[in-house]
């Protein structure tokens, strides 16, 4: 992605199709895990034009991390929309990142926290 070499495809697409696939993608870290896997999304979802590969990779990152961070609990994935926008998010009942760690989370290959 950096170098630009990475050919999008875009397409017309439900995002929530892409939800449901990496929650199949990540379905065994789950049961490994022994934490519950849920979902919220909308009933009704408009279509959304992206990268239907790329976004099931950051959505199976997003979960992995979750998974990876949470002793025990939940970890629960959905879609809000926003007007003409739609947010995807992950909450987990993991310990979560320290407030002096939070401006760090979008800093290029930087880790925070234990990775036990």
């Amino acid at each position: 992605m950096e170098a630009g070499k990475i050919e999008w495809r875009m397409e017309t697409l439900d995002l929530r199709e892409v939800i449901e696939r990496a929650l199949n993608a990540t379905a065994s870290l789950f049961e490994r895990s022994g934490l519950a896997c849920h979902r919220e999304l909308p009933e009704v979802m408009p279509p959304l034009v992206g990268d239907r590969d790329r976004l099931i990779q950051v959505v199976v990152n997003l979960l992995s991390n979750a998974v990876k961070f949470t002793i025990e609990g939940s970890v629960t994935c959905g879609i809000e929309l926003r007007g003409e926008r739609a947010v995807v998010w992950v909450r987990d009942t993991g310990m979560g990142i320290a407030a002096e760690d939070c401006p760090k989370v979008f800093e290029k290959f930087k880790q925070v926290g234990d990775t036990h």
